[in-house]
């Protein structure tokens, strides 16, 4: 049977060639191999997004800012109804959900509540008000509970000097003191 893949392919040596046209044929090594690549992007995304949207320390302007923000647009969605054919509550959507990040950073609850704005009907509903009341009291929790929530408390003792006496001196008779 001609292979036309065996041998030098790309410039490859031939053990190469050979063990990425193994992937190929065999769709149990094809589906590792993906899978060990996307397993590879979605971890390098996954740190990219964590290093650029960490959170910063919530304090009260940060806290009252936020939940402005979030009044407004809520207040916006209700008032602009009559335009929704213009998009302009999506925009106050975009906006919204942008200016939350830039002030108490970004947390997942964001994402479903950007995603529920959408929602003809639901989009009247306060939900940035509500989301932004969410994300808040879940930080301070975090806060308050340090960076090792989960980690089991440990204490340091110093170690014992010297090793307790045996009682009774190893012998058949262990239940008494010796005297």
């Amino acid at each position: 049977m001609f292979r036309p893949w065996r041998g030098r392919l790309f410039g490859a040596s031939a053990p190469t060639a050979t063990i990425q046209t193994d992937a190929l044929r065999c769709p149990r090594k094809l589906a590792s191999t993906l899978g060990l690549v996307f397993h590879q992007a979605v971890k390098k995304l996954l740190n990219l997004l964590t290093s650029r949207f960490t959170a910063p320390r919530l304090t009260g302007t940060r806290m009252l800012l936020a939940l402005a923000i979030a009044a407004i647009a809520d207040f916006l969605q209700f008032v602009l109804v009559p335009l929704e054919w213009v998009l302009i509550q999506q925009i106050v959507d975009v906006f919204a959900m942008g200016l939350i990040i830039l002030v108490i950073g970004f947390h997942p609850l964001l994402l479903p509540t950007f995603v529920v704005e959408f929602i003809p009907v639901v989009d009247m509903l306060p939900t940035w008000t509500g989301c932004v009341i969410a994300v808040i009291a879940l930080r301070k929790r975090e806060q308050r509970a340090g960076p090792e929530t989960g980690a089991p408390f440990v204490v340091s003792a110093p170690p014992p000097e010297k090793p307790p006496a045996q009682i009774g001196g190893g012998s058949s008779d262990q239940g008494t003191l010796p005297r």
